[in-house]
């Protein structure tokens, strides 16, 4: 009996003892864990993060969930390095934050060399920080397949560090590109089209994913907007390209319905986009709001708009309506002839508008200022009908 109560009494132990000590490694727990002096192979991430880098509990939370089955010694050496570069604390929690998995990384691999060429490439060290902090992933790209071509390749279309930033800022998927594949030789096409180096690096600054379509796609393309009558040496004729390349054939369709269905026709809708081709790159409540307002309540014709389709892009609530409101209040006090230019005070820059109809009637009509600034999200029916 008694051997049988022994041999009892141990299994008992040692299955409770099994119970803790599983409990013990469940990785939910070492990302909670609380133990003040951890061993080597129980490293409490929460801890280390909050209490030597000066993590929130939020940001030290986020990355130890990240992680948590992974098995992880002090990185002491990651965040030493990330310091010593010149990161800001701010600026290590964001990438730690995005990339918890640099944590593991060997910086003399990983980070080091990358760091390094940067710099040999000409940017400067503000400028590399900025493009990390930005977005970490740069430090987890191939070095000599992905960030040299790129950036020799922007190279080659300017020497200015400053459109490199701006492209490589703008966007990050160029550099998971593969640039010979497509964005090389779409470059190379338009160079054929003599577009010249500064309206191409105007193109890939501003509109990079458009370089990496299909060159087929991006030749075709190009065929139809020369043949339009565009000339290459012009911003324009980047527009138009862009505009047919962005817009897949149904959605082009659809815009052009819009503008058919408000009573334009064919000539007058390609007269507005010869002018301007991002009037069919706005949204179909836009085009239908702007056109409504400007023919209907201005009273404009078409042919006004179609010699001046800029106006359609210009915000109808922040723009057009308030100077519309200022025009309408100077002509009820007769300081504005009736039949002012509509068209060209709301084309023209906001500081000379301003100067020309607001500070200069200040005197005699104070509450000018007043109407300059009323908020015009709700267009006041009365005010129009006066």
């Amino acid at each position: 009996m008694f051997r049988y109560l022994s041999k009892t009494i141990v299994q008992t132990c040692r299955a409770n003892l099994t119970a803790d000590i599983r409990l013990l490694r469940c990785p939910a727990l070492k990302s909670f864990c609380t133990i003040t002096e951890p061993s080597d192979s129980e490293f409490c991430l929460l801890t280390y993060l909050k209490k030597s880098c000066g993590f929130s509990q939020q940001s030290a939370l986020s990355v130890s969930k990240a992680i948590q089955n992974r098995k992880l010694k002090s990185p002491d050496s990651v965040i030493k390095f990330l310091k010593e570069t010149g990161f800001s604390p701010s600026q290590i929690t964001n990438i730690i934050t995005k990339r918890p998995r640099f944590l593991f990384s060997r910086v003399e691999y990983s980070f080091a060399p990358k760091i390094k060429v940067l710099e040999e490439m000409g940017l400067s060290k503000p400028e590399i920080l900025e493009l990390i902090a930005t977005d970490p992933l740069i430090l987890a790209i191939n070095l000599d397949k992905r960030i040299k071509p790129l950036v020799d390749f922007v190279r080659s279309v300017s020497s200015l560090n400053e459109s490199v930033i701006s492209t490589i800022k703008r966007y990050y998927p160029l550099f998971r590109s593969n640039l010979k594949k497509n964005v090389v030789p779409n470059v190379d096409l338009m160079r054929k089209y003599e577009i010249p180096d500064h309206r191409i690096l105007e193109f890939l600054t501003t509109n990079p994913r458009a370089l990496m379509v299909n060159t087929d796609r991006f030749e075709k393309n190009l065929k139809i907007v020369v043949g339009m009558g565009f000339r290459p040496s012009t911003h324009i004729f980047l527009e138009a390209v862009r505009g047919m390349l962005t817009l897949s054939k149904s959605t082009w369709k659809a815009k052009l319905e819009v503008y058919k269905s408000c009573g334009w026709s064919e000539q007058e809708i390609d007269m507005a986009f010869r002018r301007h081709p991002s009037t069919l790159m706005i949204s179909e409540e836009k085009i239908r709001a702007g056109l409504d307002f400007l023919e209907k309540v201005l009273g404009l014709d078409r042919s006004s708009i179609c010699a001046n389709p800029i106006i359609l892009l210009l915000s109808l609530e922040k723009r057009i309506i308030p100077r519309y409101k200022v025009l309408l209040a100077l002509r009820s006090r007769g300081l504005v002839k009736k039949k002012v230019e509509v068209l060209r005070n709301f084309i023209m820059p906001k500081t000379r508008f301003y100067q020309k109809y607001v500070a200069s009637y200040r005197e005699e009509f104070p509450e000018i200022l007043d109407v300059y600034q009323a908020s015009a999200n709700v267009w006041n029916n009365k005010l129009i009908e006066s």
